[in-house]
């Protein structure tokens, strides 16, 4: 198992990685418990899949709600505006983290990395859900993985795209 996390590391040029036996929403709850205090506000995009909402509740962390804005041609929800996570950074300078889905459950993505770097302009860490997006960075083609565009922690799924037991 040691030998399996550390090369997973290495693949994501991560400092460490650990693997669980029940899927992202584990790890969604177990990266919320670690996140703060109790009461502390998170800033989290609505498209957060229930086990991270569930994490917020168990941690007792207040989430403030980025807007969702749909797409007039296609009628689905596209990724997060840097706009909106810059508003919600200056309204709120006591957030902890800055929470997101990547890519969304329809495929929609945001410009990650000017996000995180915006965010972490305000000492603040992004995390990332990339449970549908674990092949991200498998290949020149695909779009970069979380961590590669500065996210502090990502989650992904093996299961959900991947081959791997879960």
């Amino acid at each position: 198992l040691r030998n399996a996390e550390s090369r997973a590391a290495t693949f994501y040029d991560a400092d460490w990685c650990r693997f669980s036996s029940g899927g992202s929403t584990h790890t969604n709850q177990a990266l919320a418990l670690a996140l703060g205090q109790p009461g502390d506000v998170v800033i989290a995009s609505r498209s957060l899949h229930r086990s991270m909402l569930l994490g917020f509740v168990l941690a007792d962390l207040r989430p403030v709600w980025l807007p969702t804005h749909i797409d007039d041609h296609c009628g689905l929800p596209r990724g997060t505006s840097i706009d909106d996570v810059a508003t919600a950074l200056a309204s709120y300078p006591g957030a902890v983290a800055l929470v997101l889905t990547e890519p969304g459950y329809v495929g929609t993505m945001s410009d990650l990395q000017a996000i995180c770097e915006l965010t972490h302009q305000y000492g603040v860490p992004v995390l990332v859900d990339q449970a549908w997006g674990a092949h991200f960075g498998a290949h020149p083609e695909l779009p970069r993985h979380a961590l590669a565009n500065g996210a502090d922690a990502m989650v992904t799924s093996t299961h959900k795209l991947l081959v791997g037991y879960s």
